[in-house]
């Protein structure tokens, strides 16, 4: 009398292996995205290292003749003495209103070059500008940085 051997299920030796392979298929897609997103921060930790040594060490530039007018413009003009380009400023607007606005200049300014720039302020509701901070702008890798230690205060606008 012999004993029938049911086929209905996979033998445990074959289970093993499966769920070996499915274990190892498992580990090589998590590395695999976790080695993407450490590259991917890596890459970006690297440009903004770039761009705050930039900041930092190579910066360096030169504001002259600050005035505002009536209809509410802000010009002035800048040297960049620095050994990188100048990717623009973020302008910080106080009024003597107490009103505060942050605007964006984005024109370049290369090394050894002078540019004169201006920001219109008409949509804000800053009356007679009394205080401006200009944060110079660098952009490395295409990460932009705002070098707010190299910003420049001017507390004595005159009218054009």
């Amino acid at each position: 009398m012999g004993k029938k051997r049911s086929r209905k299920a996979i033998s445990p030796l074959i289970a093993t292996v499966l769920l070996v392979g499915f274990v190892i298929i498992l580990a090589v897609l998590v590395f695999t995205w976790w080695d993407n997103i450490v590259k991917e921060r890596a890459g970006k930790v690297g440009a903004e290292s770039e761009s705050q040594i930039s900041c930092s060490l190579q910066l360096d530039y030169q504001v002259k003749d600050v005035c505002y007018d009536n209809d509410k413009f802000i010009s002035f003009s800048v040297e960049n003495l620095g050994d990188v380009t100048l990717d623009g400023f973020k302008v910080k607007i106080e009024g003597m209103n107490g009103k505060i606005t942050v605007l964006s200049i984005s024109d370049d300014i290369k090394e050894g070059a002078a540019k004169e720039l201006g920001v219109d302020y008409s949509d804000t509701e800053i009356d007679t500008p009394e205080r401006i901070e200009l944060l110079p702008v660098v952009i490395a890798r295409g990460a932009e940085s705002v070098c707010v230690e190299k910003k420049e205060v001017i507390t004595s606008l005159e009218e054009c």
